[in-house]
């Protein structure tokens, strides 16, 4: 059984190591990241619909709603019926 060169085996067990440490760093980036987005999401949401609501209880929301070529939203009533909607 020939066994392999100390230098060889040096290189391997450090790329080995690399690669352990590269996936993780990666695995955690993707992680923290995905997260950020969600989060980052999930407070323009609340914030839009915050803003929607403030509009509905002082009584301005009349024909569309949305300012913004990007955003769409729906007012519902209880019963489920459109009060208002952007424009389509």
């Amino acid at each position: 059984m020939s066994r392999l060169p100390l230098r060889l085996r040096l290189t391997l067990v450090f790329a080995l190591a690399m690669a352990v440490v590269l996936v993780g760093v990666g695995v955690f980036v993707y992680i923290r990241l995905g997260a950020a987005l969600v989060e980052q999401v999930d407070n323009r949401l609340v914030a839009r619909a915050t803003a929607l609501a403030a509009s509905i209880d002082a009584g301005e929301i009349e024909g569309p709603v949305g300012r913004e070529e990007d955003e769409f939203a729906q007012i519902l009533a209880p019963n489920c019926n459109v009060l208002a909607a952007t424009p389509v």
